[in-house]
């Protein structure tokens, strides 16, 4: 049984694990594909998808797409990334037949605009949305806002208990951000029994002290965790009316109003299911606390995952451009992986191969993995060992990775879980992660599935998307992961369609969180070597090796 030792945590009811392997079976049994059919390569997430591409030429961009069965057209929009919604009218509408790529030139597209494209995919089985941020010779100041690159302030906040043992990988991160163009402003004094409303107003007076320069919010610790309980909250369709929710977005949220319960069980914790206004803040998270699966404690792993970020920075982590989608809960009919999908082609490339675990990979592209034992031989993954999973490693070597799977706050059934992660040497998942299942979105529990990522290999970051979907598409182009993060939080108008999957539970915004810090860039370059400084004659001269 799992019991969770924090003050917030949900103290669930684990079906007994007989019961439970007997209810797998069946769903199993009912999804599983018959005799003849093959392995499930079109699942209700590509149904919905368009895996979009781009090839930026001299004077035009083509835009690119994987055939699909049953296509009758497709309805091409652009708009400029700084603009705040598509066009009502498509640039282009392209009727076909059958199984037919996508293969658009746009020849009006100008050098040093970045544009924003989508395409809506109509075909028999129904709408498909793809979204893509690119442009032709497009500067730096496009996505920084600034011809200086400076990338605004970012509000650090380090949990008072930890700061000491993480003092040096603590200054060499904002010497980091400082060299990528940002100022970093340092807060220790605030700890994991703090009230957040005391941490929110440091932000919001910081904010608005300078709103045209506070742009995130990077907490490092177990600092201040914000909870919400309302009965309506039940985005991976369990309804259980206890649980209880972190909402980091608080943070973000500069001139919201917050409600809270004023009686009964949950009195002092926000009674909300959505946020109350726009996200202003870039807000992320790295909490490496309470995971006791792993042998190190949460200095070590804090300051582990920080030289991790360091060695991301710098270039010495340097995965492939390739990512992979493993969602063991396509059977339910409901597109849990779409919003991987969707983000992903556009970052690695749009070729999808499905591959068991075992198979070598490619150096680039986008794959599905299908394991050969699912989903007949029955495997369950209750005892926390995966290892299966660590076949899809491949050299360790994934730019993006979205694993899906149901099981408990801990484990995503056939997919992974922290005691997987926990394990010295376990690699499997990208440097950006996604993914979905149940319970594990609530990651303000012991050994949560949505921070131990973060503890090993080579993971930088991780979001519970789903309910709703996250789109993270425009990180191709520079942007850093904290605007998607904003992006993605206000995302209530179909912006980016669809919001969520449909089917179980709700889409409410509220639980969304980034898992790792706002900052984070896709693409880094190596910083340069031997740099040397020479004065003479009233001036300074700087020269560096490449």
């Amino acid at each position: 049984m799992h019991v969770s030792t924090r003050p917030f945590a949900e103290k669930g009811i684990r079906i007994p694990r007989n019961l439970l392997l007997g209810a797998l079976c069946l769903c199993m049994w009912l999804s599983a594909p018959r005799s003849g059919q093959a392995q499930p390569g079109n699942t209700a997430s590509l149904k919905n998808s368009v895996l979009l591409n781009a090839a930026v030429g001299a004077n035009a961009i083509t835009l690119t797409a994987p055939a699909y069965g049953g296509t009758n057209q497709y309805k091409v929009y652009r708009k400029l990334r700084s603009a705040a919604s598509f066009p009502g009218t498509p640039m282009a509408t392209i009727p076909v037949s059958g199984a037919t790529a996508l293969n658009y030139v746009d020849n009006g597209a100008l050098p040093n605009v970045l544009y924003e494209y989508k395409v809506v995919r109509t075909a028999n089985t129904g709408t498909a949305y793809g979204y893509l941020c690119t442009g032709i010779q497009v500067p730096a100041s496009a996505w920084t806002g600034s011809a200086d690159h400076y990338m605004g302030k970012v509000l650090v906040f380090v949990e008072s208990g930890l700061a000491d043992a993480i003092g040096p990988a603590l200054l060499q991160l904002t010497t980091d951000l400082k060299a990528e163009g940002w100022a970093p402003v340092v807060n220790t004094a605030f700890s994991s029994a703090s009230d957040p409303s005391a941490l929110r107003t440091v932000i919001v007076n910081a904010y608005n002290g300078d709103p045209g320069n506070v742009k995130a919010v990077l907490l490092i610790g177990h600092v201040a965790v914000p909870i919400t309980q309302n009965n309506s909250l039940q985005p991976d369709g369990h309804s259980s009316a206890n649980r209880l929710w972190p909402t980091d977005g608080y943070f973000g949220d500069i001139n919201g109003m917050w409600t809270k319960h004023t009686s009964g069980p949950y009195t002092g914790k926000f009674n909300m299911a959505s946020f109350p206004s726009a996200i202003e803040l870039a807000v992320g998270r790295v909490d490496l606390s309470d995971l006791p699966a792993f042998a190190a404690t949460e200095a070590q792993l804090t300051n582990a995952y920080l030289q991790r970020l360091h060695a991301w920075r710098t270039t010495e982590i340097k995965p492939k451009k390739r990512g992979i989608i493993f969602d063991a809960l396509y059977w339910t009919g409901d597109a849990h992986s779409g919003g991987g999908w969707k983000s992903i082609a556009p970052l690695v490339g749009n070729a999808v191969s499905d591959q068991a675990p075992d198979q070598p990979l490619p150096n680039t592209g986008l794959y599905q993995a299908w394991p050969s034992w699912y989903p007949y031989a029955g495997y369950m993954d209750l005892s926390g060992v995966t290892p299966a999973s660590n076949g899809l490693v491949n050299e360790g070597s994934y730019l993006w990775a979205f694993t899906g799977g149901g099981d408990n706050v801990s484990s995503a059934g056939f997919s992974g879980s922290t005691a997987d992660y926990a394990q010295p040497g376990y690699q499997y998942g990208g440097v950006f992660n996604m993914g979905f299942g149940s319970y594990w979105g609530q990651w303000n529990t012991t050994n949560n599935l949505l921070r131990s990522p973060l503890g090993s290999g080579h993971a930088l970051t991780n979001v519970w998307s789903g309910k709703p979907h996250w789109y993270f598409h425009a990180m191709g182009m520079g942007e850093t992961i904290g605007r998607s993060v904003v992006q993605s939080m206000n995302n209530t108008d179909d912006l980016y369609t669809p919001q969520s999957i449909g089917g179980i539970g709700n889409a409410a915004n509220i639980h969304m969180g980034l898992m790792g810090g706002p900052p984070l860039r896709m693409t880094m370059v190596a910083p340069p070597s031997g740099p040397s400084v020479t004065a003479a004659g009233g001036t300074v001269q700087f020269s560096w090796a490449a």
